[in-house]
């Protein structure tokens, strides 16, 4: 479900878990979902979108089809990177069939019917998160999820090189403007993303005069006054670097 990580080296085993799709349990007041492990992004977004329209999880780089437990366990990037960090610090605990066929669960949910965190108990995520299935077939998990806010506004700034954008992001990353996201992108990269062929691609963007700094900035807001000011902010702290960021 994740893509060439999924391809075994000679004598091992792939385990197609796409008819663990079923997401469990929604907790609006912890704020997270218990899901299957071959629940895909398609699959929670589509539940949440029907049934809790107020919450959301975190959207990675990878497709609609690829599953969010393997997403989470081999560190995806989200949109909600600058709340949480990478998929793995979204997990808040996880159930698994170890080789010897013993069923483990690890954080909240070993001790009680939540699963609202890995603590207070001696954190085994780590047994799990990063070997790429190779210590036990993750069959649940709990996603932590983010709600809805009403307002929402992406940048796109631009620049020529790359270290012309670096330290406007860092000043933003520390601005605390209701950023939930920071991305910086080359030309190269975006081009990538859109499927372009090799031949396509500008080997060096700069001799073309073209951007090779893209960045994408997500700001999100209770209210419309406090919107308006991170927006104005964020807007003025590009300018300080010589940078327009463009409203996506």
């Amino acid at each position: 479900i994740l893509g060439s990580i999924a391809t075994p080296r000679k004598g091992g085993i792939v385990v197609d878990l796409r008819r663990l799709n079923r997401v469990l349990e929604v907790n609006e007041d912890d704020m997270y979902a218990v899901i299957e492990g071959g629940t895909t992004w398609a699959d929670l977004k589509g539940y949440l979108d029907k049934h809790h329209p107020d919450f959301r999880a975190g959207i990675t780089w990878s497709p609609p089809g690829t599953g969010v437990v393997p997403s989470c366990l081999a560190y995806g990037m989200f949109d909600l990177g600058m709340l949480g960090g990478t998929g793995a610090e979204f997990i808040n605990g996880i159930e698994a069939v170890l080789g010897t066929g013993d069923l483990v669960r690890i954080g909240s949910c070993s001790l009680s019917k939540y699963w609202y965190g890995r603590q207070p108990l001696p954190d085994l995520a780590g047994l799990f998160i990063g070997w790429e299935g190779t210590t036990g077939i993750v069959t649940k998990a709990a996603i932590k999820l983010w709600p809805k806010l009403p307002y929402r506004t992406d940048f796109l700034p631009l620049a020529n090189k790359i270290e012309d954008g670096v330290p406007m992001m860092l000043k933003l990353s520390k601005a605390g403007l209701g950023i939930v996201d920071l991305c910086i992108l080359n030309m190269g990269w975006c081009n990538s993303l859109q499927g372009f062929k090799e031949t396509s691609v500008a080997l060096d963007p700069i001799e073309l005069n073209l951007p090779d700094f893209i960045g994408l900035i997500t700001t999100e807001a209770f209210t419309e006054k406090q919107h308006e000011a991170q927006c104005e902010a964020i807007i003025d702290i590009c300018k300080e670097f010589g940078i327009d960021p463009y409203p996506a």
